[in-house]
């Protein structure tokens, strides 16, 4: 097995283990970049299957950026993104209907032409869907042999010994994104072929098209092209509310990285005079200590307000989550939450928002996902600030709709 340090191929070098599996995220030395390099383990996935995986060329699949051989074994060399799907359940808990659709509708649309290019996953799961943080989704994975998988993702009739199909990668999809929306698999025992699904609690025209992705019979399930037509009218068609924040998690060791290109924004702010930095990174490690804060109501322009409460505090840092309500008589489809910063503060990381430059303001704009607010309801965002002062008070917030 390779190892921290090595050099593959003598061009890559390998960093540390990025997710699971023989994956490393690693430099490529000749042209300067970040990669992922994924090992293959022998008996588990064949370089003539890995090649045809490599000729799969779709904005929803990763990018196989060489196949190779290093001592006489076989290596995938991939583009490097920020985290997977699995990462964001374990962190944020199941996930809003619009985006568990929209995550569906791009794994699917590539999983369609792979599909027509003869080409099998056979192991579509959570661990597989790789997330970029402006929403973007992609399937890596490819070149697992037959058989093989995730066993709460195999179709039943894999799982019973049957050689995989199209439509066992349709099963498997079903599955990962009833996981999303569920927070577990559809079915209790994974090892008995003959469980039934789960039916899901959370109702409507998306719960409902994934049981038929995740009917019994092969010949009944939608063909994956179909499957990506439908999820993309549920995701124009569906309201979505925001996905819950994430929990907070005391992490040792390495920094653990899931495949892909770590993108890091950087906006300096001049706030009185004082400079303030606002990096958008992936969570550290950092110790938690809860300290619930008291909600800071502002009232909003345009039947919009906006909440900010501190839900968590440690020593150089803590969490916030706002609460964007709709106020007024109509629904709105898009939201602003603006605020001044003060003191030191910068803010190291944001969820279910954008940030946009306002002056010497700090502006939170909506996702695809929680845009869309009815009459009397609201969705929410968060965020990590870190600070070296004591005082953990939200500032004053104002909210308009867009």
């Amino acid at each position: 097995m390779a190892d921290d340090g090595d050099l593959v191929a003598g061009r890559y070098r390998l960093r540390e283990k990025a997710g699971r599996g023989e994956v490393w995220r690693a430099r490529d030395e000749q042209l300067d970049r970040d990669v992922a390099v994924k090992q293959l383990v022998p008996g588990q996935a064949s370089l003539r299957e890995a090649q045809a995986a490599a000729k799969l060329a779709h904005p929803h699949a990763v990018t196989v950026y060489d196949v190779l051989e290093h001592q006489g074994k076989p290596f995938l060399v991939m583009e490097l993104l920020p985290t997977c799907l699995a990462e964001a359940l374990v962190d944020r808990g199941p996930l809003p209907r619009g985006m568990v659709a929209d995550v569906g509708r791009q794994i699917a649309a590539a999983l369609a032409v792979a599909h027509g290019d003869g080409i099998l996953h056979r192991d579509v799961s959570p661990a597989n869907v790789l997330l970029t943080h402006d929403g973007t989704a992609k399937i890596a994975g490819f070149g697992v042999s037959r058989g093989l998988g995730t066993p709460a993702y195999l179709a039943p009739e894999v799982a019973g010994g049957a050689a995989a199909t199209a439509r066992s990668d349709v099963y498997s999809l079903g599955a990962t994104l009833y996981t999303a929306l569920e927070g577990h698999p559809p079915v209790g025992a994974v090892e008995d072929d003959t469980a039934e699904v789960v039916t899901p609690a959370r109702t409507g025209p998306l719960a409902d098209f994934l049981l038929q992705m995740l009917r019994r019979d092969p010949d009944r399930r939608p063909a994956m092209a179909e499957a990506a037509d439908v999820l993309a009218k549920v995701t124009a068609g569906v309201r979505k509310p925001v996905r819950p924040a994430p929990v907070a998690r005391r992490r040792t060791g390495k920094r653990r990285f899931v495949l892909v290109a770590a993108a890091v924004g950087v906006i300096g702010l001049l706030a009185g005079g004082t400079a303030i930095a606002l990096t958008v990174t992936g969570a550290a490690d950092r110790p938690v200590v809860a300290a619930p804060g008291s909600p800071t109501p502002a009232a909003g322009a345009a039947g919009c307000a906006a909440t900010a409460q501190v839900t968590q505090s440690w020593s150089g840092g803590f969490k916030m989550l706002v609460t964007v309500r709709n106020t007024g008589p109509v629904g709105i489809t898009g939201w602003a939450v603006t605020w001044q910063p003060g003191g030191d503060r910068r803010v190291d990381d944001l969820w279910d928002g954008k940030i946009e430059r306002s002056g010497t303001s700090v502006t939170v704009v909506n996702e695809t996902w929680n845009a869309t607010v009815t009459v009397d309801g609201a969705t929410t965002f968060g965020l990590v600030a870190r600070t070296a002062g004591a005082d953990r008070a939200p500032e004053p917030l104002t909210c308009s709709a867009r």
